[in-house]
């Protein structure tokens, strides 16, 4: 069937209200220009300028637009591009990236490698457990319905300018080298310390440096479980984050601190500056978007851009919404001191 294993053969059904509401859900940035496929067009080749997204790459994977530094290198180093891998290869990155930093640790490129590998999943690619006797997460959905044909496109400036379109005449990454020297006791620790790859709330995304959907700049997210601290390191062992035990709070950032989005801001990859025409004519700036063959402007429907807001942001002592998706936990505002 073509939609398993043809790239092309995948069209695209998300509607125009669809991708509205992932704009405004996921705070997509209108720099980036988001814009609907025409009815029954493939996600490849691209438009100029563009790329193509997957939708499960916000609500399953847990990414954001910018993306993160760390998913940009993984990408890189394994020369393929985003619009080519699966769901669950991605939110295995994501799920490493999050477990390190709970782990008071910076995501680390050796260590995802020793865990994992780049493999083939139809005319997709996906990240493979290289040892099955040494897994860093308890669990994983095996089945996610309808991805392959839920995509919109933006612009290429929130990806390396030259990011590689990976064919099949190119060989997947060698075995590691015996002498392979990483971080051994992270691995060991992601080992012992594994939970589930799931969908987080937004809260903690932005604890892990992976998102921006806060709308307190002077206060960082912190967790309580039945009145006790919880760092990111418990929060990720949770099953489920629709509990009353759960606090969501926001505390004041120290002075002298910087605030808690400007230090998520630094693990993002920067969006590029746009393209300006130069005194020949021609584009100036960033260069050409790499080797991404692409396809004709007619393919591709306006769509309209709105930005995310949040609801019922507190001010002071009390509960609200932060905008978490999926939570029904409540949020207090509150002055612990120092993080």
């Amino acid at each position: 069937m073509a939609s398993k294993n043809n790239l092309s053969g995948c069209i695209n059904t998300l509607t125009k209200n669809g991708l509205t509401w992932y704009i405004e859900i996921y705070a997509i940035p209108a720099s980036l220009h988001p814009v609907l496929p025409e009815k029954d067009t493939s996600i490849f080749p691209f438009p100029p300028g563009k790329i193509g997204v997957y939708t499960r790459l916000f609500d399953y994977c847990n990414y954001r637009l910018p993306l993160t530094k760390f998913l940009i290198g993984v990408l890189t180093f394994h020369e393929v591009h985003i619009s080519q891998m699966n769901p669950f290869g991605l939110a295995k990155v994501c799920h490493f990236e999050l477990a390190c930093r709970g782990l008071g640790s910076d995501p680390d490129l050796d260590v995802f490698r020793a865990f994992y590998k780049l493999n083939r999943s139809g005319n997709w690619y996906t990240f493979e457990v290289r040892d099955r006797d040494s897994w860093c997460y308890t669990w994983i959905t095996t089945s996610i319905k309808d991805w392959k044909e839920r995509f919109f496109y933006v612009d290429d400036r929130c990806v390396p300018e030259f990011m590689v379109w990976r064919t099949k005449k190119m060989k997947l990454p060698s075995s590691l080298p015996k002498d392979f020297e990483f971080n051994k006791a992270l691995y060991a620790t992601l080992i012992k310390e594994a939970c589930r790859i799931q969908s987080y709330p937004e809260h903690i995304l932005v604890m892990g440096r992976i998102s921006t959907i806060w709308s307190e700049l002077a206060w960082y997210p912190t967790l309580r479980w039945n009145g006790e601290v919880m760092g990111l390191r418990e929060a990720l062992r949770l099953k489920s984050f629709d509990s009353k035990e759960l606090e969501i709070r926001a505390t004041r950032t120290p002075k002298g601190d910087p605030p808690y989005l400007n230090v998520v801001n630094e693990n993002l990859y920067q969006i590029r500056e746009p393209e300006v025409p130069n005194d020949q004519g021609g584009l100036a700036g960033q260069g050409d978007s790499g080797p991404n063959p692409s396809a004709q402007t007619a393919n591709v429907a306006p769509a309209q851009i709105v930005m995310a807001t949040v609801s019922g942001e507190g001010k002071g002592k009390g509960t609200g919404s932060i905008g978490s998706k999926g939570s029904s936990s409540k949020f207090v505002i509150e002055d612990e001191g120092g993080w």
